[in-house]
């Protein structure tokens, strides 16, 4: 990881979502969780970084300050200017980023491949603003709460989300807390 830590992640988090303190909510909340589940299946045997993923879901959603349907691309475009490429590669690849790319032809693998990655895109599924839910009641909440369009890109990363969720879970076996 590059030289941004937790304390500067969250300074960061804060100026860019000064507006927005739902988002700030939320991005501590998934970080928390996704810091956790990250040393639970780094103690179980599973090459990890997780203060890697304790600071890129802190930062998951620092996008949202420049603009909500494009926050990945933006939240990317803000680390990668950082010189945080490793971060900027976990944001772009924690949400609908991959729907929206190919909508818009924009060439590239903008699936969640790392474990870095999976961990911070699962832990953002399973929060309702700063409140943890299952996938499903995740799912359910957005449906009625987003306009159609919005609905018809986010059901597209529904399948994923269940087989990443899946891979995960395997990984935690030894605490079924989580």
């Amino acid at each position: 990881m590059g030289v941004v830590n937790y304390k500067k992640a969250e300074k960061l988090l804060i100026k860019i979502n000064k507006k927005y303190p739902n988002v700030i909510k939320h991005c501590k909340a998934v970080s928390r969780f996704a810091y956790k589940v990250a040393k639970q299946i780094k103690k179980n045997g599973y090459d990890v970084d997780p203060e890697k993923v304790r600071v890129a879901a802190l930062l998951h959603d620092i996008g949202r300050g420049r603009s909500h349907e494009f926050h990945e691309f933006e939240g990317a475009k803000i680390l990668r200017k950082m010189g945080e490429k490793e971060l900027a590669n976990i944001v772009l690849r924690h949400g609908c980023s991959s729907v929206i790319a190919k909508e818009l032809c924009i060439p590239g693998d903008f699936e969640p491949k790392t474990l870095e990655e999976k961990i911070v895109a699962y832990a953002d599924g399973r929060f309702d603003n700063d409140r943890q839910v299952t996938l499903k009641q995740r799912y359910a909440l957005l449906k009625k709460r987003v306009t159609k369009e919005r609905w018809k890109i986010i059901a597209k990363t529904k399948r994923r989300a269940f087989r990443t969720e899946k891979e995960i879970k395997k990984m935690l076996q030894k605490n079924r807390a989580l």
